[in-house]
């Protein structure tokens, strides 16, 4: 039976990267590879089914190998703060390692300019660089005579006229952007070290995931927090939005069928909004309810959320009662 159990891990791989309300990106590539070490185990277990094993294996492996030249996937895995870079370096090549670090840093240098071009918003404390103070600040105008001012136009205090600004050659713009660019790189650099160097997070906070995550660490990270900003909302699976276009079959009906695109569009994304805000209270529990059946069976999950609260005398109990139950069931 235990390696009929391993024909259901597809199952859950696809559960796991369906989910709606987490980014689920990060974690694809690595499911994909546990998945495909279970199968080559299961071809061993079951050789009757080898064929159509080694089928599946084929085409996960394809679909992993396009991942591993994909940046957005490395990108993902990066940003997450329970992996960073640990999992590519245990299971990826030296060059496949560098070229994602070469990709984020790339991100990050580009979200550079993105950052600090950025006028401040009017109510904002957020002071602005340098560069930009200078450009916003007005241009000093040639004094002129105040109307309550007196003074004949002989004494009025004249400005010499300003000399011309030097045009840059070609070479000179060049280089000034080449200095640009390396600037822009030795802040992504310096980042993304920082970012490396505090290690990795085992355990996110009670109700805390990658977006929570990253909205409170937008001033720790400001360039990782851009590139977040555009990876994230990236799913692993297309069936969130399968599931909000199969919805609409309900909102547009027989006696309901004249409702302009753009009001079905609001439709459809106020229905998703409140879904998810429907009140769960087993929301934050670690184990789910047929964890704690009274038939004896003892699962991971309840397991987990006992050693989670130090409930040691529970855990004995529990483990105590399943043998019994056991037994009974044999004496039977």
């Amino acid at each position: 039976m235990h390696g009929f159990s391993r024909l259901f891990l597809c199952a859950r791989t696809q559960e796991l990267l369906s989910f709606e309300k987490t980014p689920t990106l990060s974690v694809a590539l690595p499911a994909f590879e546990i998945l495909v070490d279970s199968w080559l185990t299961l071809q061993q277990t079951i050789p009757e089914l080898a064929h159509y094993i080694g089928v599946g294996i084929a085409k996960i492996q394809e679909y992993v190998t396009k991942g591993r030249k994909s940046r957005i996937y490395a990108l993902a895995m990066i940003i997450n703060p329970s992996s960073k870079l640990t999992w590519m370096e245990q299971q990826w090549s030296s060059d496949e390692v560098a070229n994602a670090r070469e990709w984020m840093i790339e991100a990050r240098a580009a979200s550079v300019r993105r950052v600090f071009t950025l006028p401040t918003l009017p109510g904002s404390h957020s002071p602005l660089p340098a560069n930009q103070v200078q450009s916003m600040s007005p241009v000093p105008a040639t004094p002129t005579r105040s109307p309550t001012s007196h003074a004949p136009d002989h004494e009025q205090v004249h400005q010499p006229p300003q000399p011309p600004s030097p045009t840059l050659t070609p070479e000179e713009v060049r280089a000034r952007e080449e200095e640009e660019v390396q600037r822009d790189r030795h802040m992504a650099e310096a980042e993304f070290n920082k970012y490396i160097d505090a290690g990795l997070m085992d355990e996110m906070p009670t109700g805390c995931d990658l977006v929570k995550f990253w909205d409170i660490s937008e001033q720790t990270y400001p360039l990782m927090f851009r590139v977040a900003l555009d990876v994230l909302p990236v799913q692993a699976s297309a069936v969130p939005c399968e599931r909000v276009f199969s919805s609409s079959k309900e909102t547009c009906t027989m006696r309901r069928n004249r409702i302009r695109p753009k009001l079905q569009e609001v439709l459809q994304c106020l229905k998703y909004s409140r879904k998810q805000k429907r009140l769960d209270f087993n929301e934050g529990y670690l184990a789910r309810e047929e964890d704690y059946a009274i038939d004896g069976r003892v699962t991971v999950a309840a397991l987990q959320e006992l050693l989670e609260l130090g409930k040691i005398d529970e855990i004995q109990t529990l483990l105590a009662e399943a043998h019994q139950f056991e037994q009974s069931n044999l004496d039977t």
